[in-house]
C-alpha cells in the first residue's frame, strides 16, 4: 500500500492565526531560558542601582567583563569606514557622466548613513556591544511612511446630471507627508528566533506583525528583523 501524506499547512485565517501563535509561544519560551544567563553578564558588566551599596564595596570584583567588552568593542569598530560605489556597465559606458553619477551616489550612502541619516556608527557599536555581552546583536531595518489625513474629492464613476462631469465625493485619505528610512538597534529580548532554528548561520530572522483579517488577528511573515508582536513581548 502506498503511503499517504497529509497536508497539514494552515489554510483558513483562524489555522494561521492558530499556528504563528504557536511559533511565537514556542519561541518566547525557549528565549526565556537565556534570560537568567544574560542578566548575569549584564551585572558582571557593572553594577546596577539595585545592588546594595553599603555591602558592593566589600565585594571582590574584576572587571574582566567590562574590560573584555569595551577593549574589543574598540578594536571591531574604532571608525566608520566610507562605502565606495563601484559603477555599473551601463554607468561606465556614458564615460564621464557615468563617473559623477557614480561619485553622487556613493556620497548619497555616505551621507545617509552618517548622523544625519541613519547613524551606523551607533548602531554597529550598539550590536557589537550586545554581541560581545550577550551572544548575539539584533538591529532592524526598514522605512517608516508619515501620513496626514486630508479631505480628497474621490471620482464615484458617475456623471453629475447637471454639470456632465464626472461626479466626485469628498472623502478623507491618508497623504503621504514624509518616508525615512530607518536601520536601530533592536534589544535582544526583542527579537524571537524559532524554537526549531538550531543553525548557527541563519542570517534571516521572522518578523511577526499583527495585523487584523477578518474578525481575528493573524500573524504574518515578513522579510525583514524587526518585531512587533507586542502582548508585552520584549522591552
Amino acid at each position: 500500500m502506498a503511503e499517504q501524506t497529509v497536508d497539514e499547512t494552515p489554510k483558513t485565517p483562524q489555522q494561521i492565526a492558530s499556528a504563528w501563535r504557536g511559533r511565537v509561544s514556542r519561541a518566547q519560551k525557549r528565549q526565556k531560558a537565556w534570560h537568567p544567563w544574560w542578566e548575569a553578564a549584564r551585572k558582571a558588566y557593572a553594577p546596577s542601582v539595585q545592588d546594595n551599596p553599603e555591602t558592593y564595596a566589600g565585594d571582590v570584583r574584576t572587571n574582566r567583563t567590562f574590560t573584555i567588552v569595551e577593549r574589543k568593542s574598540a578594536e571591531l569598530f574604532y571608525q566608520r569606514p566610507e562605502v565606495t560605489v563601484s559603477a555599473a556597465p551601463v554607468l561606465e559606458a556614458l564615460g564621464e557622466q557615468g563617473t559623477v553619477v557614480t561619485a553622487a551616489h556613493a556620497a548619497i550612502l555616505n551621507e545617509a548613513l552618517g548622523l544625519d541619516g541613519v547613524d551606523i556608527r551607533t548602531v554597529a557599536r550598539r550590536a557589537i556591544f550586545d554581541t560581545l555581552l550577550f551572544g548575539f546583536g539584533a538591529t532592524k531595518l526598514g522605512v517608516r511612511q508619515f501620513t496626514k489625513d486630508v479631505p480628497t474629492a474621490v471620482p464615484t464613476g458617475a456623471l453629475d446630471p447637471l454639470t456632465g462631469q464626472p461626479a466626485t465625493v469628498v472623502q478623507v485619505v491618508p497623504a503621504p507627508i514624509k518616508t525615512e528610512i530607518f536601520w536601530e538597534p533592536l534589544s535582544p529580548k526583542q527579537l524571537l528566533v524559532p524554537a526549531d532554528w538550531n543553525s548557527g548561520t541563519v542570517t534571516v530572522i521572522l518578523h511577526y506583525a499583527k495585523t487584523a483579517v477578518g474578525t481575528g488577528n493573524v500573524l504574518h511573515r515578513m522579510n525583514y528583523t524587526e518585531l512587533a508582536v507586542g502582548d508585552g513581548v520584549g522591552e
